[in-house]
């Protein structure tokens, strides 16, 4: 009967401890992203986690439409209700992912934020130009539902843009809390 040198169960002892740590903080992160999205009792959010929560939460729905990446950024809190925050990402990327229904692959979404003269400004923008002429006045209504929610409770804005290519570009703007 031959038995392994001690040491070498010690070593798989400690990977085995290090990767139940690392998928322990994974799935606090999900579950607390998960639970600050439904919060519309916070005055404030981290858009920083609202972001990565909303499209952790949402890509997998449209992954066949669209990939979707992270722009990551240092982010002070905002003036935004985390739930208001993340029901403007998902409904923005749903709207971008929409795009890309009809080819043959997938397209890309970005979403960004940066902050800076007192606001938090995140984007939804479709990285591949792929815009019908039809889809942008709901773009024009998605905006204008979204901007008057926002100017009403803390004063922020929505915003549709398109760039010279065609491409469309959701902003949100709030206030730094």
């Amino acid at each position: 009967r031959m038995t392994a040198p001690r040491h070498a169960s010690i070593r798989a002892s400690a990977a085995l401890l290090q990767e139940a740590s690392v998928l322990t903080h994974g799935a606090w992160q999900v579950v607390s992203g998960v639970a600050c999205l439904g919060d519309d009792a916070s005055p404030t959010c981290d858009p920083a986690q609202v972001i990565q929560s909303a499209v952790a939460l949402a890509a997998p729905y449209f992954a066949a439409r669209a990939s979707v990446e992270i722009v990551p950024a240092r982010l002070p809190l905002a003036r935004v209700t985390p739930a208001a925050l993340a029901e403007a990402v998902v409904v923005f990327l749903t709207r971008t992912a929409q795009r890309f229904a009809d080819r043959a692959s997938p397209g890309r979404v970005a979403v960004s934020a940066a902050a800076g003269n007192g606001v938090v400004e995140v984007e939804v923008r479709a990285l591949t130009a792929h815009d019908h002429a039809a889809g942008r006045e709901h773009d024009e209504v998605i905006a204008e539902a979204f901007h008057r929610l926002l100017s009403e409770r803390v004063g922020g804005s929505v915003e549709v843009v398109r760039d010279v290519g065609g491409a469309t570009r959701f902003r949100l703007t709030v206030p730094v809390a």
